[in-house]
């Protein structure tokens, strides 16, 4: 009975919800796009060897950027390449709740890919956030939803697969405990309180030439202020939550990692990472600051603030930020307030969507 969310970067409404024995959510509109179209020099037309995607150039290397799923085939090949693949992020949890992981990431540093031949392309979309809902429903829906897996499947290679981030756990579920992922969720306010482990491996690739990132959420406070605990990234585990602030996500990667990330994607993220969990919520009976709301990094949202005591109108408030699509990053994790009567619940912060990039000498 929930709506599906419209693709990114489409311009896409998103599916209206319906009641089957319950209320569904829903769904999400897709992000825009803006394209510029202009003619290259030949110079640098004559280093494109494949189609698919879109295409940057270096002074030393050519990338094709995926946002959306499509395919990429060598024109002029084979090629030896550099490809990076990042699952969905989590989403976040709805109820002094935990923050989404982030995707799983698979960095492979020597890729051989056939002339003429199409490999498939996949770009998993982030986790919804969890539901809103009465907090002791003790419905699963609470919980943030996985992110989806991103991949590049074609021959000679064998698969490239990055797992979507674990969603971020929430009070009162059968479970409070973050959900295992590519990066795993935040722990939600109530025992138990543990934050998600990655799955082992976190992700997959053909070896040697692979490396996997992902790293476990943080636990949260098992009880009153019921501060969530941060969802992992793909460069340091989530931060768990105290008696008086949120944990923050787990840190993304950047160009140290990956020195040809492209401006188009670490410009999406304020710290120029990506693949970094969401912040989990911070109950407003701990500190009383907004401040102390879980922060998230490389393209996770920042968790929720409040109790039952804060206003809606609370300027950063009770509101829990999405992943930024196209980082992996993780949803926050959502707090809950009670602006008059009835009481106001609100949803989990979405995970960002992944993305797949591939890189060959220009």
């Amino acid at each position: 009975n929930n709506g599906p969310h419209a693709a990114p970067t489409t311009g896409g409404g998103g599916g209206g919800s319906a009641f089957v024995g319950s209320y569904g959510v829903a769904g999400k509109g897709g992000s825009g796009v803006v394209v510029v179209r202009y003619k290259i020099g030949s110079a640098e037309l004559g280093g494109s060897k494949a189609t698919g995607g879109s295409i940057s150039f270096t002074p030393s290397k050519t990338i094709h950027t995926f946002v959306g799923s499509g395919d990429f085939t060598v024109t002029n090949g084979p090629i030896s390449a550099e490809a990076l693949v990042v699952g969905g992020g989590g989403g976040g949890g709805s109820h002094v709740a935990g923050g989404g992981g982030a995707g799983g990431v698979v960095y492979h540093t020597n890729l051989t890919f056939a002339d003429s031949t199409p490999y498939t392309i996949t770009v998993g979309a982030g986790g919804r956030g969890g539901y809103r809902g009465n907090p002791n429903d003790g419905s699963t829906l609470k919980s943030g939803a996985d992110g989806g897996v991103s991949s590049i499947v074609g021959t000679p290679i064998t698969s490239l697969i990055a797992n979507g981030g674990g969603g971020g756990g929430a009070y009162n579920t059968p479970s409070a405990a973050g959900r295992p992922g590519g990066s795993g969720g935040g722990g939600a306010g109530q025992s138990p309180a543990a934050g998600g482990n990655t799955v082992s491996p976190p992700s997959t690739g053909p070896s040697p030439g692979s490396t996997h990132y992902g790293n476990g959420g943080g636990a949260a406070v098992p009880t009153n202020p019921h501060c969530g605990g941060g969802g992992g990234g793909a460069g340091g585990a989530g931060q768990a939550g105290t008696p008086t602030d949120g944990g923050d996500g787990g840190e993304g990667i950047g160009t140290p990692t990956v020195p040809w990330l492209p401006s188009q994607i670490t410009s999406l993220s304020p710290d120029s990472k990506i693949a970094g969990g969401g912040g989990g919520n911070a109950y407003a009976g701990g500190s009383g600051a907004e401040s102390a709301r879980g922060l998230g990094k490389g393209g996770g949202g920042n968790g929720a603030y409040g109790s039952a005591s804060t206003p809606a109108s609370t300027p950063l408030g009770p509101y829990a930020r999405d992943g930024i699509e196209n980082t992996g990053g993780g949803g926050g994790g959502q707090s809950y307030n009670q602006p008059g009567s009835p009481l106001s619940y609100f949803d989990g912060g979405t995970g960002g969507s992944g993305v797949v990039l591939i890189a060959y000498p220009t």
